[in-house]
């Protein structure tokens, strides 16, 4: 595991460590992880989500529905508490209605998401970048955990229309991630427009000009190693220098693309009616050189 004690004693590394390890669907070790933790809540950073709200979410994932029944009582207890001295505090607002839905008191959910909507400025469901700094919560956690899918994939959909148009393959390639590994989605994996949107999206997430080989620069060339003819092999390494000459003089032509020593000699010994064209293709080059 990749995660030492030392990062997992922090707020920031303990959330880390507990949400990837929920996204690799692995349960128990993200309760071991949150067993550690002492605090009710993790303050600092990103991680200011009351701990027994996340062990909750760890064991329904796990199947013990009655654990994570108590656990989120137990976090709506604490969230409570908070609100009680910060009633305008938009974080506790959202994790009240958060774990309102997940304890399916839909009417008191709805009730906490309209005033913390309100309270953040949202109109719609809105789905937060998880990777990247947002304006807000994602409301479309809570959305979907009391089965409101239609406003859900509306809220998806016009985020990705958004990525569409910024042309911002890393924010497709986040949402795409997130969509696909956050469990909270599962309710939705066989919407066949869920299941659209995510091969949208994988598609987006690649630039254009990666996804298709590229074309090699009309100026380019790459020299392979010399070949020995002659019996006495220890004349060999005459043939090597010659063509790391070639190749140093040859990269000295600022117009011409030549491959590096490495690229070129991995092709040494290698023969075959395609070799020239498999060089080609490999190192991206309009000509090869040969010698003896």
């Amino acid at each position: 595991d990749r995660f030492s004690p030392a990062y997992q004693a922090e707020d920031a590394g303990a959330y880390t460590a507990a949400r990837v390890r929920m996204w690799r669907r692995e349960p128990e070790k993200c309760l071991t992880t949150l067993r550690a933790v002492s605090r009710e809540s993790m303050d600092k950073a990103r991680a200011d989500a009351p701990v027994a709200l996340l062990r909750g979410d760890a064991q329904a994932l796990a199947g013990q529905s009655a654990a994570a029944e108590l656990e989120w009582t137990t976090a709506l207890r604490i969230t409570q508490s908070r609100l009680a001295e910060e009633p305008a505090s938009q974080r506790w607002l959202y994790y009240k209605a958060y774990l309102l839905a997940r304890l399916q008191r839909r009417e008191d959910a709805m009730t906490a998401l309209r005033a913390y909507e309100q309270l953040a400025g949202l109109t719609e469901a809105y789905v937060h970048d998880v990777a990247i700094t947002s304006p807000g919560r994602s409301t479309a956690y809570v959305y979907v955990l009391l089965g409101m899918h239609e406003k859900v994939l509306a809220a998806m959909e016009a985020r990705e229309k958004e990525i569409g148009a910024s042309g911002r393959h890393d924010h497709a390639a986040v949402h795409y991630h997130t969509f696909k590994l956050d469990p909270i989605w599962d309710g939705l994996r066989a919407e066949p427009r869920f299941i659209a949107l995510l091969d949208r999206l994988k598609v987006a997430m690649t630039p254009a000009s990666a996804s298709r080989s590229s074309a090699p620069d009309a100026k380019s060339i790459a020299v392979l190693p010399f070949v020995n003819l002659g019996a006495d092999k220890g004349d060999e390494y005459l043939g090597d220098g010659l063509t790391e000459e070639l190749l140093s003089a040859l990269s000295q032509i600022k117009t011409l693309r030549v491959p590096g020593r490495s690229s070129c000699f991995a092709f040494k010994g290698k023969t075959g009616d395609d070799i020239y064209r498999q060089v080609g293709e490999k190192l991206q080059v309009r000509t090869v050189l040969e010698g003896t």
